[in-house]
Formats: C-alpha cells, sequence, structure tokens
C-alpha cells in the first residue's frame, strides 16, 4: 500500500541552522561553542511549514539526534527533531510570574512604608517627648492639673 506523505518545505534559514547546530554539537565543547548552541537552539518566530497561512506565531527548539557510542564511535543520524509549541502558551507561564512579583512587590513596598511610618510616628511621639506630654507630666508630677482638666473638672483630690 503506497501512502502519499505531503511535502514538507522548510526555510532555508531554519535548515542552516539545523546545518550549523549539527556541526557544533559534533565538535568538542568549549563555552564559545556553548554560547553558539544556545543561540541556535531556540527559535523564537518559527514558521511551521503545516500550518499554512494561520499566521500563528510559534516558539520551537531543535536538536540533531546524534548517537553516542563508546569514544569516537559518534554516528550523525541526519535527523533533527523540531519540538513547536504556540507562543503564547509557551511564555503564559513566565507572563503569570512576572504579574505574581510584581503585585506582591507593591504589597511588600506599601507594607514597608507603612511600618516605616509608624515606627518615625512612635519615635516622634513618644521618644522625643512632645512639648504637650512634657508639660502634661511636669503638671501631674507637681500636683497640679493637666491641661485637658480644666477648672470646672473634679478630681479626687478636690473631692
Amino acid at each position: 500500500m503506497n501512502i502519499a506523505c505531503p511535502t514538507v518545505y522548510v526555510r532555508n534559514e531554519t535548515i542552516d541552522r539545523m546545518q550549523r547546530l549539527r556541526e557544533l554539537r559534533l565538535q568538542e565543547p568549549t563555552d564559545a561553542i556553548d554560547d553558539e548552541i544556545n543561540s541556535l537552539v531556540v527559535i523564537e518566530d518559527y514558521k511551521d511549514p503545516l500550518d499554512g497561512d494561520s499566521g500563528e506565531r510559534w516558539l520551537a527548539a531543535m536538536e540533531p539526534v546524534i548517537a553516542y557510542g563508546h569514544p569516537g564511535r559518534t554516528r550523525d543520524t541526519g535527523l533533527v527533531v523540531i519540538v513547536q509549541e504556540p507562543y503564547l502558551s509557551a511564555v503564559r507561564p513566565a507572563r503569570q510570574l512576572a504579574s505574581r512579583l510584581l503585585t506582591t512587590s507593591l504589597i511588600a513596598l506599601i507594607v514597608v512604608l507603612v511600618v516605616i511610618t509608624l515606627l518615625w510616628a512612635f519615635v516622634g511621639l513618644v521618644l522625643n517627648d512632645a512639648p504637650q506630654l512634657r508639660r502634661a507630666k511636669r503638671r501631674l508630677s507637681h500636683g497640679l492639673p493637666s491641661d485637658e482638666e480644666g477648672p470646672n473638672t473634679v478630681t479626687e483630690s478636690s473631692v
């Protein structure tokens, strides 16, 4: 039985990336090679050849299929695996995390500002002995009525 498979055309730039990635994977790894591999593996604007003209944006990653055996027995199969996902669904978790971090940061900032304001109010009123508090303490220590107690106020000492 003969099953017809659709002919798929991959863009030339994608094929060039595949070939360069294959060459790099077969070399001894270095920092420079690893950096170039990382720049080639992910394709942020991948065009799915089977997608037609839908215009959906895809995020794809590709990797050559290399059979690693005993030292010196590495075989390149000539195949490349491409895994793709719609861009919006791929970046949704990162966007949700960014939104939560922003919200949490704003709440934390507000809490810190409220605590600092309350601490300064405490320092200003209690530890600095505001003039009204000093006067009230002095009057009470000498047995005089405080400012709040007017001339018509009855206190225990006047009864």
